[in-house]
C-alpha cells in the first residue's frame, strides 16, 4: 500500500483544489494565492497509486503483501502434503500454485481495504493538529488547525499508519493571511467643520497579501450603510457619498476593510455641517419707510454661526435684477450698497441674498417710497404784472408738499439771482412771504421762489411788478422822461387808491354842502 499526503489549496477561479504550494492551479493555470486563511483545514489523499510517501519496511504494500502470502501459501501447503506423505507430482504442484495465487491476490486486496489513521503534526513542535481516518485505505483526510496569526509561516506533516506500519510524509509550510492595514486619511478629517450637506467620505486603504478589499461605510449612530466601494489589488482610496445630511448637524462614521479573510473595524471619525447663514436684519431703509432719497444706501446686518465670509447681493424685487454685491468677512458685519436714479414719489422693494459658498438663504422682501419733489409754488402775490406796487412790497407763495415735508421758500430778484429772503413751511403746507424793501420808484422787478425739502427742490414761475411813481418826479424835464413822467401821474390818477381817496373827498365835501345848505335855511325859518 502506498499513501499520498498533500496541502490542500482551492483555486480561486476554478474552484478545484490543489494538492501542492505551487503559484498556478494545476487544472486551470491561474494564479493562486500562497496565503491562506488563519484558520487551515490541512488535508491529505491517501491512494493506492501514489508513490509520494512508502511504508519503508518489506510488509508494506499491498503487493508485497500478496507475494509474501503467497511463498507462506506455498511452504505451508507443502509441508502439509510431505507430512500427508502425498507425492509432490507436477499436477499437484499447479493445483498448490493456483491456490496460493489465489490465498495471495486475496491478502493483497485486504491490505488495500485497510483503514488508513492520519495524524497530523505542528512541525514547529511536534504537537498534534488532529487525527482524521480513511476508510478503505483510499481517500482524503483533514483536520482543521484553528487560532491561527495573520501573516504568519507554519509547517506541518503528516503521520499515515495502517494495520502493517506507519510513513510520514514530508513537511509543507503556509503563510496565513496578512490583515488589512488599518485605514488613513479620512476625509473629512475627524472633527472637521463647515462641510457640505452632501460629502464624499474617503478612506486610504492597504493590504499585503494584494488581496481585493471591500469597505463598507456605516453611519455610527445607528450602524446603517452609508456606501460600500471596492479597492482592486489591495492598495488605493474608497470612497462613498453621503447625501442629504442637516445644516449645523455633527455626524459619526466608520469603516470596515474585508479581505474575506480578516475583516477590520477602524475607529470612528466625526464632522459637522456647514451651518447656513443667519437671516439678513435691520435693514435700511426700514421697511415700509418713505420720504427716501432717489440715492439711497440699502444696508442689512448678517452673521454667520461659523464665521465664513459672506457675499451678499442685493436684489430689485420687481424684476430680480441685481442692484449691488458687497462682502462680509468673519461671518458677521454690515453689508451696503447704493441704490442710485430712482425717481420721486416711488415705491420700491427690495431683498437680500446670503452666500457662504456651502449654502445661501433668502431674506424678507422690503419696500420704501422715495421722496415726493414739492408742489410748485403758487398764487405770487404781488401778482405778475401788477403795478403801483409799495416801495418795500411783501412777496409771498402759497406751497405744498404730497410727503408734509417741512419746506423752507428762498426768495430771489431775478434780475441777478441774488436772495431776497427765506422763509419757512412746517408741515407741507401754507404760505411762505417775505419783505423786498427800498425799491425805486416806477421801477419793474422780477422774481421768483424755490421751495425746499431737504431732498428735492421745485421753482416757482417769474413774476414782475411795477412800483409807484412819486409825485416829486412830476416836473419839467424834456424828451422821454417828461413822458414818462406824465405817464405816471396818469397812472397815479386812474389807479384804484386815487380813485377811492377823490371818491372818499368828494362824499365828504358833498356832505359838508349839503349840510351847510340845510342848517342856512333852519336858520333863516327861525328868524
Amino acid at each position: 500500500m502506498k499513501s499520498e499526503v498533500s496541502a490542500q489549496k482551492i483555486c480561486p477561479t476554478c474552484s478545484e483544489p490543489n494538492k501542492n504550494l505551487s503559484t498556478y492551479c494545476a487544472n486551470c493555470g491561474a494564479l493562486i494565492e500562497e496565503a491562506v486563511s488563519n484558520e487551515i483545514q490541512t488535508s491529505l489523499n491517501v491512494s493506492q497509486s501514489s508513490s509520494k510517501i512508502s511504508f519503508l519496511d518489506f510488509f508494506s504494500g499491498a503487493e508485497k503483501g500478496g507475494i509474501l502470502a503467497f511463498f507462506i501459501f506455498i511452504g505451508i501447503s507443502t509441508t502439509v502434503c510431505y507430512l500427508a506423505g502425498v507425492s509432490l507430482n507436477i499436477m499437484t504442484i499447479l493445483a498448490l500454485l493456483v491456490l496460493a495465487l489465489v490465498f495471495g491476490d486475496f491478502i493483497r486486496r485486504a491490505i488495500n481495504r485497510s483503514n488508513v489513521i492520519l495524524t497530523f503534526y505542528d512541525a514547529s513542535d511536534n504537537s498534534i493538529i488532529g487525527i482524521d481516518t480513511v476508510l478503505g485505505g483510499s481517500g482524503t483526510a483533514s483536520v482543521s488547525w484553528s487560532g491561527l496569526s495573520a501573516g504568519t509561516m507554519y509547517s506541518w506533516f503528516v503521520i499515515a499508519s495502517d494495520s502493517l506500519s506507519p510513513a510520514q510524509s514530508d513537511t509543507w509550510s503556509f503563510t496565513t493571511n496578512y490583515m488589512p492595514d488599518e485605514p488613513a486619511n479620512p476625509s473629512p478629517n475627524d472633527g472637521a467643520t463647515n462641510i457640505d450637506f452632501n460629502p464624499t467620505l474617503s478612506v486610504e486603504v492597504f493590504d499585503n497579501d494584494g488581496d481585493d478589499l471591500t469597505i463598507s461605510f456605516y453611519n455610527a449612530s445607528d450602524d446603517t450603510i452609508i456606501g460600500i466601494d471596492t479597492v482592486l489589488g489591495g492598495s488605493g482610496t474608497a470612497s462613498v457619498s453621503w447625501s442629504g445630511l442637516s445644516a449645523g448637524t455633527t455626524y459619526f462614521w466608520y469603516i470596515t476593510v474585508d479581505d474575506n479573510s480578516n475583516p477590520i473595524q477602524s475607529d470612528t471619525w466625526s464632522f459637522t455641517t456647514n451651518y447656513v447663514p443667519g437671516e439678513p436684519v435691520n435693514p435700511s431703509p426700514n421697511d415700509g419707510a418713505s420720504d427716501i432719497d432717489y440715492s439711497p444706501i440699502l444696508s442689512v446686518d448678517v452673521f454667520d454661526n461659523d464665521g465664513d465670509d459672506l457675499i451678499l447681493t442685493f436684489y430689485n424685487a420687481s424684476d430680480n435684477s441685481i442692484i449691488g454685491i458687497d462682502s462680509v468677512l468673519g461671518g458677521s458685519g454690515t453689508a451696503s450698497v447704493s441704490w442710485l436714479g430712482l425717481s420721486p414719489g416711488t415705491y420700491y422693494s427690495w431683498y437680500v441674498i446670503v452666500e457662504d459658498s456651502l449654502s445661501n438663504i433668502q431674506s424678507n422682501s422690503w419696500s420704501f417710497t422715495t421722496n415726493y419733489i414739492p408742489n410748485e409754488p403758487y398764487n405770487p402775490i404781488p401778482n405778475d404784472g401788477a403795478v403801483n406796487i409799495d416801495f418795500s412790497p411783501a412777496l409771498s407763495v402759497n406751497v405744498s408738499d404730497n410727503d408734509g415735508d417741512h419746506l423752507i421758500i428762498t426768495f430771489y430778484n431775478a434780475s441777478d439771482d441774488t436772495v431776497i429772503g427765506t422763509d419757512t413751511v412746517l408741515g407741507g403746507g401754507g404760505i411762505a412771504s417775505v419783505l423786498w424793501s427800498s425799491l425805486s420808484a416806477g421801477t419793474t422787478y422780477s422774481w421768483y421762489a424755490i421751495v425746499d425739502d431737504g431732498l428735492s427742490i421745485n421753482r416757482s414761475i417769474t413774476c414782475t411788478f411795477t412800483t409807484l411813481v412819486r409825485k416829486t418826479d412830476i416836473g419839467g424835464g424834456g424828451g422821454g422822461g417828461s413822458k414818462e413822467k406824465e405817464s405816471g401821474i396818469l397812472d397815479d390818477l386812474t389807479s384804484p387808491v386815487v380813485i377811492a381817496l377823490i371818491g372818499v373827498s368828494t362824499s365828504v365835501m358833498f356832505a359838508g354842502v349839503v349840510s351847510y345848505l340845510f342848517f342856512k335855511k333852519r336858520k333863516l325859518r327861525l328868524t
